[in-house]
């Protein structure tokens, strides 16, 4: 069996894009803030998941980016939802909240068996 930590970073897996557009549905994001915030909410991300995410998101015209020059660095890249990310984003808010309901329905054992309705 696996062991609860294992469990838990497979099923955060699922839901980092989902996270990480939340936190940027709030404010634009750095990189480095987005790992921060996921990280202080228990949800396990590495760098080398995000940067691919980020890049695939604005490849899809869900993301834009910005550039601020650092102090501390090399200039910082910024990310905010475009008006399709919007859209895309309260979709996933709302597949989310329907699939919670069914997960949490079957944890608590009162889920509906459609196949016993139609008899």
């Amino acid at each position: 069996m696996k062991e609860n930590n294992e469990i838990k970073r497979a099923l955060q897996r699922s839901v980092i894009e989902l996270c990480t557009l939340a936190i940027i549905a709030q404010n634009e994001a750095y990189t480095n803030d987005i790992m921060r915030i996921l990280h202080d909410n228990d949800i396990i991300a590495v760098e080398g998941s995000i940067y691919p995410l980020l890049s695939s998101l604005k490849k899809a015209g869900i993301l834009s980016s910005r550039l601020e020059e650092s102090f501390q660095g090399p200039a910082r890249k910024y990310y905010s939802l475009t008006e399709e990310g919007r859209s895309y984003y309260a979709s996933l808010c709302e597949i989310w909240g329907g699939l919670e309901s069914s997960v949490n329905r079957l944890i608590e054992g009162i889920a509906t068996d459609k196949t016993e309705e139609g008899k």
